[in-house]
């Protein structure tokens, strides 16, 4: 990834700031950031301490076995000194802030809890003053009353002055307490801001350095051990592919806690007992003290000033999964998507290609995922609709030319024979899930001009049986499920005899396989042919490890599936068992299957130019599926046999599932080669 892109994908305003604010509005927010930063420390401790002991085992390795070991000991050292310094030196800087950091954060809560401590007990001397004050007073009016002497009189009224005195003294401390509270809260929101802020900061340049020094030790590993550069180019992949920051932010977002409020500390009046607050706003009160009034807030959202800013009047509004959102512009393009409210925790904006941590809507049909903002200029349409290669049937994909293979599955196929028939584990291992789908969407706009040469396998293979699962009708077809079940059950019952199996019982399940084949349409038969003949293919490699049996796993809930399979969940997954084995079977015994007929997909002969000969009468043959050139009344007769099987096919699906719902969509392709012939 180059430095540009991760500038724009991360370290603009999408990931940081709102990773930044999400820990601000955390109680824990701090304590969280620095619980990350002390796992990345122990993470860089671990992966420094295995890296110098691979070291030392290679220069060992080095020493005996390399006749020019000094000069190459000499090239590996200064080498591994530029991997390892400035991965050490960064782990100490992160560390080293790691820990100021703490100090720092319990500082300033200590003080913050001094000064909440003195507001309460300042509050407690002034609610204690005016209480004597209240006493004071009213012994001096009942002195009035009681005509008592002269000095005592002078000593009640001295009283009350002094009571007076220090109420006023602990109303000025309790105000000043007051200020304080205000003033240290928020320096203490000021500290957190700074100190999130900064530990992310340290940890993106930590993974930097950390991909630096993982890619460099790789890289140099790989160019020096000319036996397997393949793995340790993986091994390079792997690391190159992180971008600093990203696992801080997941680890953030995974973390997510209730937003912490901030206490507004406020003057109270002092409600003396037996009195009300008649004389302020003409409403009785009872007599007891008022209690400690703390209103809730959050921290300012940095949406605030601009909502501030716009009109009061209500602006109209929509509603997506029952949230009422505000009206967009919507784009044309994105008027082709079925959004709703995302619910993912960590995904990319089409549009921006940035974060989306808060609203965000995405399409239901193609998992677009945009801002609300980005939805005004969205430019990209809905790839469910305009789909023309995955998700499409075969018959509409080989229309003109029913005996071919799709260009998607040729393609594939012609790229792994090519150069990864000995990639361990090639059709076992899944790729990357964003490239597969830049791939397929490149499918569909470059058609046969997309190039493979520069993708990994496991890609290349993803691809290939993500074009097989998103048939709407598998290979072998929904109508001939239950025949196929039925052969994958005689195939296993004869392999788990302790015997070996006769030859006439396997040439049984093979003529049994070959008429169930026949009954296949063309596109599917000749697809079908060539997958398994590239299977069988890449099982007689033995370096990849991919068996029959193996095959037979992976591409057997794929090429044959149930058309409901909800309503019995537990027979289903035994048939899962039939599924594998029969694609199994076909992979083994791939030339007397196929091999015995010769309903293929090869090219037509050259038309003749000379006059041919007379031709002999037709011997029978049971192949009655088979294509040759005939006269106008078999071509006519074939074209009507074909017609009913459609017609017989449709009213099979539609009366053997009444509780499917049969959309338009889905008897499209019957429908059409109905009609077309």
């Amino acid at each position: 990834v180059s430095r540009s892109r991760l500038d724009k994908c991360f370290f603009e305003a999408g990931g940081s700031q709102d990773a930044d604010l999400a820990l601000c509005r955390c109680e824990d927010g701090v304590e969280t950031a620095l619980q990350y930063a002390k796992m990345w420390c122990r993470y860089a401790k671990d992966l420094l301490a295995w890296m110098e002991k691979r070291i030392g085992l290679e220069q060992e390795f080095a020493k005996n076995v390399m006749k020019t070991a000094e000069g190459a000991k000499a090239n590996v050292a200064q080498q591994v000194q530029l991997c390892l310094l400035a991965m050490a030196a960064k782990k100490n800087e992160i560390d080293k802030w790691r820990r100021e950091f703490k100090e720092q954060w319990a500082r300033e809560q200590k003080r913050m809890n001094d000064s909440v401590a003195s507001l309460k007990k300042a509050r407690h001397q002034y609610y204690q003053r005016c209480d004597e004050l209240e006493k004071a007073k009213a012994i001096s009016a009942k002195a009035v009353d009681d005509a008592t002497g002269m000095k005592t009189l002078d000593k009640r009224r001295k009283s009350k002055d002094e009571a007076k005195s220090k109420m006023t003294d602990a109303e000025l401390q309790y105000k000043q307490c007051v200020n304080d509270a205000k003033i240290q809260q928020d320096d203490l929101v000021r500290v957190k801001e700074r100190i999130i802020s900064h530990i992310r900061k340290l940890i993106c340049q930590g993974d930097t350095v950390l991909k630096e020094a993982t890619v460099n030790m790789f890289y140099y590993q790989r160019q020096q051990t000319e036996p397997v550069p393949l793995g340790y180019h993986n091994l390079e992949v792997t690391c190159r592919s992180l971008e600093p920051g990203e696992p801080y932010l997941l680890y953030i977002l995974s973390k997510r806690r209730p937003e912490q409020p901030i206490q507004v500390f406020s003057f109270q009046e002092y409600v003396p007992q037996g009195k009300g607050y008649g004389e302020l706003n003409g409403v009785s009160m009872s007599g007891k003290k008022l209690k400690e009034d703390i209103s809730l807030s959050s921290l300012p959202n940095p949406t605030w000033e601009l909502n501030c800013m716009a009109p009061s009047s209500p602006s109209p509004a929509e509603f997506i999964d029952s949230q009422p959102v505000k009206v967009r512009t919507l784009s044309r393009a994105a008027l082709t998507h079925r959004l709703k409210k995302t619910k993912s925790k960590m995904i990319k904006c089409r549009q921006c290609d940035n974060y989306i941590v808060v609203s965000g809507v995405e399409c239901e049909e193609c998992g677009l995922a945009l801002h609300r903002k980005c939805m005004e200029v969205c430019q990209l349409e809905c790839e469910h609709r305009k789909g023309t290669v995955f998700g499409v049937d075969l018959s509409l994909l080989l229309r003109d030319r029913p005996e071919q293979v799709p260009f998607v599955v040729l393609h594939c196929t012609s790229e792994i024979e090519t150069r990864a028939l000995t990639v361990q584990g090639v059709y076992r291992v899944s790729g990357s899930k964003p490239r597969i789908q830049k791939i397929c969407q490149a499918f569909e706009v470059q058609k046969e001009q997309v190039d493979l040469s520069d993708l990994s396998p496991h890609d290349i293979t993803s691809i290939l049986k993500h074009f097989f699962k998103e048939l709407p009708e598998p290979l072998l077809t929904f109508d001939l499920y239950n025949s196929f079940i039925g052969v994958g059950k005689s195939i296993q019952h004869l392999s788990e005899r302790e015997l070996t199996p006769d030859t006439n019982e396997i040439m049984d399940i093979i003529d049994s396989l070959q008429k169930l084949l026949q009954k296949l349409p063309l596109y599917c038969y000749s697809t079908l042919q060539h997958l398994i003949s590239h299977l069988q293919k890449v099982s007689e490699n033995e370096e990849n490890k991919m068996s029959p049996s193996n095959l037979g796993i992976v591409f057997g809930p794929t090429l044959l599936r149930p058309l409901v399979s909800t309503d019995m969940p537990m027979i289903a997954l035994l048939e899962t068992s039939y599924q594998a084995v029969l694609v199994e079977f076909l992979i083994t015994h791939h030339d007397k299957i196929f091999g015995v007929q010769q309903r293929s997909s090869t090219p037509p002969p050259p038309v003749p130019t000379a006059p041919l000969p007379d031709t002999p009468p037709r011997a029978s043959c049971a192949l009655d599926g088979e294509v040759y050139a005939g006269s106008e009344h078999e071509t006519s007769s074939r074209e009507i046999e074909q017609s009913r099987e459609s017609q017989a096919r449709v009213i099979y699906l539609t009366s053997r599932h009444p509780m499917r719902q049969w959309t338009s969509s889905a008897l499209k392709p019957m429908r059409e080669q109905v009609g077309g012939l």
